[in-house]
């Protein structure tokens, strides 16, 4: 049994107070004045009454409390917190419980948890500001209230902390607005209302309906509001919202990438109302796209539940055929389109996953895993390894890689149709080559590695291989970026040669944000070169430029506005037909 400090009449002046046993207020007043900071830490805080008057605390400092609120008066345990302008911190490593029959009110009220949630075993009220940091508010069927002039800080919680259950908010023409900060407790989804003109006060709450649902069909109310109608509401979720007593009002709802398919298509999404029998279209004033929330065009006096809808059906991400599904059709449209002969309809922006602008086996990867366990789209950087295929005189193709590769994108300069190509991996990877295009994709439906070292990839037939040059060749790892691969045959130098005898070298270095870079090149040579930064991003590229067999010294100067830090200076050299023949990196390091 914790024990607890009792206290009698006393005022806390001293900046900061600690205790390490809980407190029990039964009673009497303590005052925390402005400036002091009460931490209770592994504590509860507790409060009794002594015959019929109650213990109370007038917070105008700030308390750290880790443990729970026990009230056992009948009245708030804090005094005139609309007054009394202090502040209660919930923190530390664990959740923290509101316990007693009335309503717990706090001017400020900050949840800010390392682990832990707060669980609300009765009523709160937020006066000032309720700042959610990190934890959950789970509060049941206990609403928490935020008086007229209270506020949430920056006007929104977060996927780590908002309010899973009922809360209440008042309202009138001047402060006429106000986002809830609702969630499910593990994804956010905040409802709002806008444009009120006389007092109120509004109670929300979030339901989640089914998660896989998507997009569902009636009963609905076809009716055109601002051009738009009604085609589809979301069967995922609705909000419950109202005011009492009724005002007019225009709702705002949001989404999240979890359920709700929003992402890429803004310009569809509208805002329904449930009329007792029917979704009913309420429009769309505006989307913001980046907070992830919309507000309907009409405004309503009749509240029951809201939920978002659409104009049309939104196309999930990897859906190049535009059927509505994601499955292995659209991976057989993703390879005929790499291979050069995208179907008729092929739908680029769905395509595109990694989001640089072509259609690679990067997409391809990032398709298969969003088909095998819904994995999202990654943002693309270039990756540093080092991986090479290799022309032999039988006819067979080599691998060499460090084994992170799972699929490959391979092209030569001339089509040759009578040519025939024999897969040799011992792994389920399949090929898929056009010969009109002269391209071809090996690639893997569970996306499984080619195993590390050199191995016999494929072999090439019915073609005089002195004929065999390679186009664009590139690959997809495991993290779906793309990694270049070096291509050579054996009746052009090695690549083992090519990169032994190429050298380069770079001074000054450190450098104050002009350098020279001397590069020895033993072959005719396009030299392509990019200056990237620790993260992978390219913050400078120079035009592809032919050199000649030399030493070359090339002065590179950046901009004067460029930050410090180190660098990787990437030089590339690639034959006059477009074979890749080596890459080689530097570290410079910028110092301004």
């Amino acid at each position: 049994m914790k024990k607890k400090i009792l206290f009698t009449l006393i005022t806390l002046f001293a900046t900061a107070v600690a205790f390490s046993q809980g407190v029990q207020v039964v009673g009497t007043n303590l005052t925390v004045r402005a400036g002091t900071y009460v931490t209770l830490n592994g504590q509860d805080l507790t409060f009794d009454v002594s015959g019929t008057t109650p213990g109370q605390i007038y917070l105008r400092g700030t308390i750290f409390l880790t443990g729970d609120i026990d009230n056992k008066t009948s009245v708030s345990p804090f005094a005139n917190p609309g007054v009394n302008t202090g502040t209660l911190v919930l923190n530390g490593t664990s959740s923290s419980s509101f316990w007693g029959s009335a309503s717990i009110g706090v001017h400020h009220l900050t949840l800010d948890k390392v682990n832990g949630d707060l669980n609300m075993n009765c009523p709160a009220i937020v006066y000032g500001e309720l700042n959610l940091a990190k934890g959950i508010i789970n509060n049941s069927s206990n609403p928490l209230t935020l008086e007229l002039v209270a506020t949430v800080k920056d006007g929104k919680g977060s996927a780590l902390s908002h309010v899973t259950g009922e809360m209440k908010k008042k309202g009138n023409a001047t402060y006429n607005s106000f986002v809830f900060p609702l969630g499910t407790g593990e994804y956010y989804r905040p409802v709002g209302f806008t444009g009120i003109s006389s007092a109120t006060t509004f109670t929300a709450w979030h339901v989640e309906d089914d998660p896989e649902a998507g997009w569902v069909t009636g009963p609905l109310v076809g009716n055109e509001v601002n051009g738009t109608e009604i085609y589809l509401v979301s069967g995922v979720e609705h909000w419950v919202l109202y005011p009492s007593p009724t005002v007019a009002a225009k709702v705002q709802l949001s989404w999240d990438d979890q359920y709700s398919q929003v992402s890429g298509h803004p310009s569809n999404l509208l805002a329904a109302i449930w009329n007792g029998s029917a979704w009913q279209n309420m429009g769309s004033s505006w989307v913001d796209m980046d907070e992830r929330m919309m507000e309907s065009y009409s405004s309503t006096s009749s509240y029951n539940w809201f939920t978002l809808a659409t104009s049309d059906v939104p196309h999930p991400m990897g859906d190049v055929n535009t059927d509505y599904y994601v499955n292995v059709l659209d991976v057989v449209w993703v390879v005929s389109h790499i291979n050069g002969a995208p179907p008729t309809g092929f739908a680029f922006d769905l395509g595109d996953l990694n989001g640089n602008e072509v259609i690679d086996v990067g997409d391809l990867t990032l398709l298969i895993a969003l088909i095998l366990d819904g994995a999202k789209p990654v943002k693309k950087s270039m990756s540093n390894e080092t991986a090479a295929i290799h022309l032999c005189e039988d006819g067979t193709v080599t691998l060499t890689s460090e084994g992170n590769l799972t699929a490959i994108q391979f092209g030569f300069t001339d089509v040759f149709p009578d040519m025939d190509i024999e897969l040799l991996v011992g792994t389920d990877h399949t090929l898929a080559y056009n010969d009109t295009t002269a391209r071809g994709v090996i690639y893997s439906m569970s996306n499984t590695p080619f195993p590390a070292g050199e191995i016999p990839l494929m072999r090439i037939s019915e073609v005089d291989l002195l004929d065999i040059h390679w186009g664009k060749t590139v690959a997809s790892n495991t993290e779906h970026q793309i990694v270049t691969l070096i291509a050579t045959t054996f009746h052009t130098t090695s690549v083992i040669n090519l990169i032994d005898r190429v050298s380069l070298s770079v001074y000054p270095n450190p450098s104050a944000g002009s350098f020279t870079l001397d590069i020895n090149i033993p072959m005719e040579s396009i030299i392509e070169i990019q200056l990237v930064d620790i993260t992978g991003n390219i913050v400078k590229k120079f035009s592809p430029q032919k050199f000649q067999p030399d030493i070359h010294q090339i002065p590179i100067i950046l901009q004067p506005g460029m930050a410090s830090g180190l660098f990787t200076l990437r030089v590339a050299g690639y034959s006059t037909t477009g074979e890749l023949l080596f890459i080689k990196r530097e570290k410079v390091l910028i110092l301004k």
